[in-house]
């Protein structure tokens, strides 16, 4: 009670700042890309991160108040039109390198409330009830079994059967470069109940589309998103190739500092059966002293400047609140 309280309190006392940033819309090739405007004068322009998350005002204590330009209206559209008149820019910077994904660990009672609500929109009364069904079982021909385990557990483990099926499964499914060993997890709650296994498919072999005709959709929903988070949990790591690129142009007599962030999956790993979406931000090919403007290999598309508000905590969800109750230790996950 004391946590939505102070959640509660904190709404109230917010006060909202509105906040301009500048976003470029270039194309270059076959590729269309933004770049957002991160630096003027020296001095980077304000973001998100320099608002206080309780109040909503600019941080004024610090580095941080001196080290920030904030754009009001008049002020960005004065930019964005200067900045566009500022044609040609000059490429300053390219920077490439890779960086690889871990997947997430299984699933364990809180973090299934959490994805059913987050990925199925369910309550986490209803993904219970669900994974109640699943666990007291399905009818193969007379047989009752149940399809997961004991879904009111803590623990991160998996046993060295699920193990040793996962890896078979991924390595026939999807190929030996999928697996590269055994990955094992643990909880960082202190006062962790680690009796049971985490949620898992008891077996593993058993995909969901083994299981059409025999789960309702509700059933068969659940029971597939703790059959990719297991597998995930067990596959390589995704491998990405990110790049940064900065222009920079003489704006008002400003030096201005555009910024273009690109991703690329290089090797998708755990993403194949992961419940995200990971989708590519390609950017053209570049290289420093290039310039960017009208007759070049890139150009500007448009300019605009963007407004944006500060805005107060989220009241808590059903999800999000067991997510809090899980950081500080209260309460047990069946509760």
């Amino acid at each position: 009670v004391r946590l939505v309280v102070e959640r509660e309190e904190d709404r109230r006392r917010f006060r909202m700042a509105e906040y301009y940033t500048i976003e470029a819309h270039l194309a270059g090739g076959d590729s269309k890309f933004d770049a957002r405007l991160v630096e003027l004068g020296g001095k980077r322009l304000v973001e998100g991160k320099d608002f206080d998350p309780e109040t909503g005002q600019l941080i004024q204590s610090g580095k941080k108040a001196q080290e920030v330009v904030w754009l009001d209206k008049p002020k960005a559209a004065q930019l964005a039109g200067a900045l566009e008149k500022a044609l040609p820019w000059t490429v300053s910077l390219v920077e490439q390198k890779d960086t690889r994904q871990r997947p997430y660990p299984p699933f364990m009672t809180s973090t299934l409330q959490q994805a059913g609500s987050a990925i199925l929109g369910f309550s986490p009364r209803k993904t219970m009830q669900v994974a109640q069904k699943l666990y007291e079982g399905v009818d193969f021909g007379g047989e009752r079994e149940g399809v997961i385990t004991y879904m009111r557990t803590d623990s991160l483990t998996l046993s060295t059967k699920a193990l040793a099926e996962a890896e078979k499964v991924i390595q026939s499914k999807y190929g030996e470069k999928y697996h590269d060993g055994f990955r094992f997890y643990s909880t960082k709650q202190k006062n962790a109940q680690e009796a049971h296994e985490a949620i898992r498919p008891t077996h593993l072999s058993r995909t969901p589309d083994s299981f059409k005709g025999q789960l309702n959709e509700d059933e068969m929903a659940l029971y597939r998103i703790i059959w990719n988070r297991t597998i995930a949990s067990q596959m390589t790591d995704a491998q990405m190739l990110k790049t940064r690129v900065e222009f920079e142009a003489m704006a008002a007599g400003e030096k201005a500092v555009l910024r273009a962030n690109g991703s690329v999956v290089v090797f998708p790993g755990y993403l194949r059966v992961a419940d995200v979406s990971q989708k590519d931000t390609e950017l053209p090919p570049v290289k420093e002293g290039q310039k960017v403007g009208k007759g070049e290999a890139i150009q500007l598309a448009g300019i605009e400047a963007e407004s944006h508000e500060t805005e107060p905590s989220a009241r808590y969800t059903e999800a999000s609140l067991i997510k809090r109750l899980e950081e500080e230790g209260i309460g047990r996950p069946s509760t």
